[in-house]
């Protein structure tokens, strides 16, 4: 039980230091490089180095061993993409950036389903839909980027791979996000995907 508390209590506070970092950064004003109250440009690259590491836990196969490990793995990616997608919101960061932000999610959309030391579908599917969250920030900054929807691609692949044992509700959660960021497309505005509705 106290070990338990303990690892709550970590994760809750990791948590919160995601949301804060995150509120700030996408606080008005905050990219500006050379403004006195601003964040500098090298600062903003280390937020993005924190919330690419956070991600990357979801490799960490120590963490694959318990349930309380696998909830403190989830706990981490969600909080990275939390962060990635805060600098993925701002715009002077993405023409600066866009590449590094592309290759952190695609990394992270890289699950690898014949590893023995992988997560359940649910835990895939929330890492997913924190995934899709930066997706769909770094849409809104940069419409027309065109690794976008072979990024949206990979998530309808993930989804529909492990949507069967996982929880109806957040398969529904992850499908409709899906469609949202993908209708949202300039080129494939209108586009309905059969394979997710079933």
């Amino acid at each position: 039980p106290a070990q338990r508390a303990a690892a709550a209590q970590a994760r809750d506070g990791l948590d919160g230091y995601a949301t804060v970092v995150s509120a700030l950064v996408n606080g008005g004003g905050w990219s500006k490089p050379h403004h006195e109250e601003g964040l500098t440009w090298s600062l903003q690259d280390e937020i993005l180095a924190v919330g690419e590491s956070l991600v990357t836990r979801q490799f960490d196969a120590t963490l694959f061993r318990d349930v309380q490990g696998t909830t403190a793995l989830v706990c981490c990616v969600r909080s990275g993409w939390a962060i990635v997608g805060a600098l993925a919101s701002d715009s002077s960061f993405v023409n600066r950036r866009a590449d590094r932000i592309v290759h952190a999610l695609d990394r992270g959309l890289d699950f690898d389903q014949d590893d023995e030391d992988k997560l359940d579908a649910n835990h895939q599917l929330a890492c997913l839909e924190a995934a899709l969250g930066a997706i769909a920030k770094l849409q809104a900054t940069l419409p027309d980027h065109d690794r976008i929807p072979g990024l949206l691609g990979r998530v309808v692949d993930s989804t529909v791979k492990v949507g069967r044992s996982a929880t109806p509700r957040l398969y529904r959660l992850v499908a409709a996000a899906t469609l949202e960021i993908y209708a949202s497309l300039p080129s494939l505005n209108g586009l309905e995907d059969a394979e997710l509705s079933n």
